[in-house]
């Protein structure tokens, strides 16, 4: 897998969030805020960039996710009663996915995490899946993971 480096302005991700849940239910909230919000609306009021958040995962492996809409501003969220979260500017490790969601993604998340060996390390912040155009089940569906990272103590340059 290969791994870009990219800066990354502050943005909002706006959607719905859920705290200490296991990872499998992750694909509950998105069907979870698309119940609840017109997604046309969603859609028409945010980017039309749909985001995935994940953070504070806790050592028995539960984690917070927030299924949203990436945003220029907070303005419309208190008339959309939506949640959300403001992402951080700063440094990402950028995998792109091939295959279905959510294995290509876990995938990409376990070689970063288990494997990769270069300049950079995780900074513990919130991870996120940026979802493209495409059928997610598809096998040859890409997506991206955007991890939060830091120049590693040990790096060469």
């Amino acid at each position: 897998m290969e791994i870009a480096i990219k800066h990354q302005e502050e943005f909002i991700v706006a959607g719905l969030n859920r705290q200490g849940i296991d990872r499998d239910v992750c694909p509950a909230v998105w069907y979870e805020l698309y119940k609840k919000h017109d997604s046309n609306v969603l859609r028409r009021l945010t980017s039309d960039q749909p985001v995935g958040v994940c953070y504070g995962m806790d050592d028995a492996g539960m984690l917070n996710y927030l299924a949203g809409f990436a945003m220029a501003d907070s303005q419309d969220i208190p008339s959309l009663f939506l949640d959300y979260c403001v992402v951080p500017a700063g440094e990402y490790a950028v995998i792109v996915t091939t295959g279905p969601v959510p294995l290509a993604s876990r995938a990409a998340l376990k070689y970063f995490f288990r494997e990769y060996k270069g300049d950079y390390s995780y900074n513990g912040g919130a991870c996120l899946e940026i979802y493209l155009p495409g059928d997610l089940s598809a096998d040859d569906y890409q997506m991206e993971i955007w991890i939060p990272v830091q120049k590693a103590e040990n790096a060469t340059n």
